[in-house]
């Protein structure tokens, strides 16, 4: 990670993408007994994500949200 400077924080505690993206999902959902309702996009599983314009990790900070569903239904869009 880094500050607003590029400077980078803690090099030897960096975590890549897919592992940050599992940790804040299913990874999460297992850690709290909640992996049959929650943490990734299954039929039968409750359904809150965003769509993003993309998911390079070099310019995360740059993508954008295009829809927020809620449930499966989508709340918002742009």
């Amino acid at each position: 990670r880094k500050d607003t400077t590029g400077f980078e924080i803690e090099a030897s505690q960096k975590i890549n993408f897919n592992d940050a993206l599992y940790a804040y999902t299913i990874g999460s959902a297992i850690a709290n007994g909640d992996e049959k309702e929650i943490g990734s996009i299954e039929i039968g599983k409750f359904s809150d994500f965003i769509v993003m314009n993309g998911l390079e990790e070099a310019t995360l900070s740059e993508n954008y949200i295009h829809a927020t569903y809620i449930s499966g239904e989508s709340v918002q869009e742009i």
